[in-house]
């Protein structure tokens, strides 16, 4: 590289202090967030009560589902027999 055209590169940057390269801003501390109140537990009854009845709605479901499949299976192997 030519000299002097490094000498006018070197001229051209800003003047950089080697001790604020490595100097660290510490951020603020967060204010404090203020927590909402936690929402009350459910009582045990209600919880078994829907747990049950979601158990319930679901062995319906799967229980149709079941006997509609095996309802046209029996149809199909009907008709074709």
């Amino acid at each position: 590289m030519c000299p002097e055209l490094r000498e006018r590169w070197r001229a051209s940057l800003p003047s950089i202090d080697a001790d604020e390269l490595f100097r660290v801003v510490r951020p603020a501390r967060p204010a404090a967030v203020a927590v909402a109140s936690p929402e009350p537990p459910v009582p045990v009854l209600i919880a078994v009560a829907a747990y049950a009845a979601t158990s319930i709605v679901v062995s319906a479901v799967r229980g149709a589902v079941t006997a509609g499949v095996v309802a046209a299976l029996t149809l199909i192997l009907t008709l074709a027999g």
